[in-house]
């Protein structure tokens, strides 16, 4: 005999201090099941109750109710579900238990917005019946089983390409190996890459690189002045770096489409046509790499690409502070496409620095083991060894006698002395 869910819920309410997902668990053991097929797994077939669907009045029962199942050779017969099969699984579980449920290759994003598709409400103040949040604590995880661990492969390979691509470290390599070409090129610039390259702990096979720590920002308040004239103002070095990294990026970008009018340009368009280029580059927020480039020993071309970037900086500060000084005569003046364009620039700048990959920390040995281990060191160890670089040790110690590279190249401070993290000194013998 079936008991009414008015009758469930007064039996059971007493034992269980959530009687509706007690009455979802007691639904789930009996009434017809139905079978379904997911898309990615067409041919393992998943059983789920149908009475307990249609309690939810979520969309699989009305495909169940209204359209024709598919039929087996043999009479078997199924409805496609329209998600694969771990969310399938993960929905069957969450309405089961009444309590969302996540399972292995599915994250939280996923599941909540495959549920919201469902009908399925979310949350204890959701109309019922409803489905509860996951509970907190890293016990129960939020993310897809794995993604943690493919992000941070994923950002080791992109630190590895950017090292292998990154001119200053070339650069530094043939100075200390007297290459003839970059003393040709910097004879004609009048001047020696010695602060550039030859004074740093780097030859001609190997090189000490430093992962740098986030640069330190200015916190104190200067009345009436906002962040984006403040920090135009104060003009940091890795702000400087970013944006005229960002100008070799636009001027690069204006070469490629060869419309005249994108060079000019300077609208929300044309800021999120610069915006969608930094989005696709491969090294992620580390393009900048790619950008820093000792000027006195490079070619023409690569010159005229960073005196564009400098000049994209300077239109930028200048549009900034002339605006700024408008507005301390004239509280109405209203910024022009040129000033909001500066200011969205500085703003993009200024988030990039705020959330990329703090490499100091990830790659510090504060939680390492007994040898100085940790799975990020071994990822990036990995990353590295593939593309034929090896990784000789890491120190963490200051040593007044070494001086690394800095990485990201754009968080290196004026002096050596002001840049913390660990070093790794990485061999290049086969490559060279």
């Amino acid at each position: 005999m079936e008991t009414s869910g008015a009758d469930m819920s007064t039996t059971t309410g007493a034992e269980d201090g959530n009687p509706c997902k007690r009455q979802k668990m007691v639904m789930g053991n009996k009434g017809s099941y139905v079978l379904f097929s997911c898309y990615d797994e067409p041919e393992k077939y998943v059983e789920a109750n149908m009475e307990m669907l249609e309690s939810f009045q979520c969309r699989l029962a009305s495909v169940v109710n209204h359209t024709d199942p598919c039929t087996l050779p043999n009479g078997k017969q199924f409805w496609r579900a329209g998600m694969t099969r771990a969310m399938l699984i993960s929905m069957i579980r969450s309405l089961t238990l009444g309590e969302l449920v996540v399972s292995k290759g599915v994250a939280i994003s996923e599941a909540l917005a495959t549920l919201e598709y469902e009908g399925v409400n979310i949350g204890s103040t959701a109309p019922k019946p409803s489905v509860d949040h996951p509970r907190v604590g890293v016990g129960f995880p939020k993310k897809a089983a794995g993604s943690s661990r493919d992000a941070l492969v994923s950002l080791c390979e992109q630190i590895a390409d950017a090292i292998l691509q990154w001119p200053r470290l070339e650069t530094a390599m043939e100075c200390a190996l007297g290459s003839v070409q970059h003393v040709r090129f910097a004879t004609v610039q009048g001047k020696m890459p010695t602060r550039n390259g030859m004074n740093l702990s780097v030859t001609s096979d190997r090189a000490w690189i430093r992962f740098a720590d986030r640069p330190k920002t200015d916190g104190g308040d200067t009345a009436g002045m906002s962040f984006v004239n403040k920090l135009v103002c104060s003009n940091p070095r890795w702000f400087s770096e970013s944006v005229i990294a960002l100008g070799v990026v636009h001027y690069r970008l204006c070469c490629k489409l060869g419309d005249p009018e994108f060079t000019r340009s300077r609208d929300e368009k044309s800021f999120k046509r610069l915006m969608q280029e930094i989005e696709a580059d491969p090294f992620g927020s580390f393009f900048c790499v790619r950008m820093d480039i000792c000027k006195a020993v490079c070619e023409s071309k690569t010159r005229k690409e960073l005196n564009k970037g400098e000049r994209f900086y300077n239109d930028v500060r200048q549009a900034i502070i002339e605006f700024s000084r408008e507005t301390a005569t004239d509280s109405d003046a209203r910024p022009t496409l040129m000033v909001q364009y500066s200011r969205a620039i500085v703003t993009f700048v200024e988030n990039m620095m705020t959330s990329m990959p703090v490499c100091a920390r990830i790659f510090s040995a504060a939680c390492s083991d007994e040898s100085g281990t940790t799975p990020e060191r071994t990822a990036l160890k990995k990353a590295l060894k593939t593309r034929g670089v090896s990784v000789i040790r890491w120190t963490e110690e200051r040593d007044a006698h070494v001086r690394p590279l800095v990485f990201p190249p754009n968080w290196r401070e004026m002096a050596a002395s002001s840049c913390y993290g660990p070093s790794v000194l990485l061999s290049f013998e086969s490559l060279r």
